[in-house]
């Protein structure tokens, strides 16, 4: 009963901290249909993303 319980808390949680997390999408998907959503690290040489700086995309880090 006990386990139950506790079991249903942490579940809530973790339903709580993923809502928190930023959808990490590929950058410029949005922008063009052949680029798929799914993530792709940036690599460019000016990538505002790979700089991380305000304007970019979120990139996926420990601790998220």
């Amino acid at each position: 009963m006990i386990m139950k319980r506790n079991k249903e808390k942490l579940l809530e949680l973790r339903k709580k901290m993923k809502k928190k997390r930023p959808k990490f999408r590929r950058v410029e998907s949005w922008r063009y249909k052949r680029v798929k959503d799914s993530w792709r690290r940036a690599k460019g040489i000016d990538s505002q993303t790979r700089k991380k700086t305000k304007s970019g995309v979120k990139m996926p880090n420990v601790g998220y």
